[in-house]
This record gives structure tokens, C-alpha cells and sequence, in this order.
């Protein structure tokens, strides 16, 4: 199946794994109440612009090294 047959694997393993991870959450309650473990509400994107402002520039600093690499 060649990339198709990757593609559709990926899809699977990573739908799968975000099920199972949720399910898991929703049953094992001690996990979510011990602050390992959030669900994502308003609060947590209160200040999301101050996340942007540090990792924009991180993730353009990776790209470009990444590109220097590549035409190196």
C-alpha cells in the first residue's frame, strides 16, 4: 500500500491513542484531580498570547535551522 497504507496506519495509531488516553482519563478520575492532568477549559487560554509570543518565534527558529540544514 506503500504511502497510502503509512498514512492510513498513522491515522489509526493516532486516533486510537487519543481514544484510549481519554477514556482512560474519564475512568481514573485521581489522575485529573491530582494537576498532572487538565482538561482544557477558559482559563487555560486566558494568556494564550503570551504562549504565542514565545513560541512563534522558537518554532521560526527551528524551521529556518532546520531549512539552513537541508541546503547545507
Amino acid at each position: 500500500m506503500k504511502i497510502v497504507g503509512a498514512a492510513i496506519a498513522t491515522t489509526i495509531t493516532f486516533t486510537l491513542n487519543f481514544v484510549i488516553l481519554n477514556i482512560a482519563t474519564s475512568q481514573n478520575l485521581s489522575i485529573v484531580k491530582s494537576h498532572r492532568w487538565f482538561f482544557a477549559d477558559r482559563e487555560a487560554y486566558s494568556k494564550i498570547m503570551v504562549f504565542l509570543e514565545f513560541g512563534v518565534p522558537a518554532s521560526f527558529m527551528s524551521v529556518m535551522d532546520w531549512w539552513g540544514l537541508d541546503v547545507i
